[in-house]
């Protein structure tokens, strides 16, 4: 009997692990919400495509375009849903997720780290802004991928997730052990209007949001 179940064992852990792989990339499909289709930005994609697609002789109306993308999104997720279902103890049991929804619906702005830092009477002075150079020891663990989804996911909305505040509590801790002079810190995401492909420049000014600030501690 044992024996029986040992030659058998292969055979189900591969089965598994095909399921719980399977779940998994069906999981990981970027299906958007509803919700987001009626966002400006994304409503405006849709007018895009109705456009390009008049444009090649189809009779596509605006709303016609929007309400048959819902439709097909509803879809989606029932079916994600209904193929997911038989899989979630197993899954929970395995610890195996990746829903997300990466680029699924198009945004004007976009959120950049900017972190600043003071001398005691001091003016501010940038220390880190994603996507350019910096001085700051600091920086190539800001720019790593596991670190820049932190900041990229957490702050890059409002109100800012939890793990923003866990980011900016941990990173002036590191920055005043790494710069001795600096006396003050803060920490944002700023918000920076996108250029839509062929389009004009955009003058708007950057946006600061979810600023953390903090002092140097007291030394005992």
């Amino acid at each position: 009997m044992r024996a029986g179940w040992g030659a058998r064992w292969p055979s189900l852990r591969a089965a598994v692990l095909a399921l719980l792989c399977a779940s998994a990339l069906v999981d990981a499909v970027p299906w958007p919400q509803v919700s987001g289709l009626r966002r400006p930005e994304a409503r405006a994609e849709l007018r895009r495509q109705a456009a390009a697609l008049r444009a090649l002789g189809l009779p596509v109306g605006d709303a016609g375009l929007e309400r048959a993308v819902q439709r097909g999104v509803r879809l989606g997720l029932r079916a994600r849903g209904a193929l997911l279902w038989p899989t979630r103890p197993l899954r929970r049991w395995a610890g195996v997720g990746q829903a997300w929804a990466l680029f699924a619906l198009p945004a004007e702005e976009a959120g950049r780290l900017v972190v600043y830092g003071r001398a005691r009477g001091g003016a501010w002075a940038p220390l880190f802004r994603a996507g350019e150079p910096s001085g700051t020891p600091l920086a190539p663990a800001l720019r790593h991928r596991r670190l820049r989804g932190v900041w990229d996911e957490a702050g890059d909305r409002s109100p800012a997730a939890p793990a923003y505040g866990r980011l900016a509590d941990w990173l002036t801790r590191a920055i005043f052990d790494a710069h001795d002079d600096i006396f003050e810190v803060e920490l944002r995401v700023d918000r920076v209007r996108l250029r839509p492909p062929g389009g004009p420049p955009v003058e708007a000014p950057e946006r600061p949001a979810n600023a953390r600030r903090a002092r140097r501690p007291a030394r005992p």
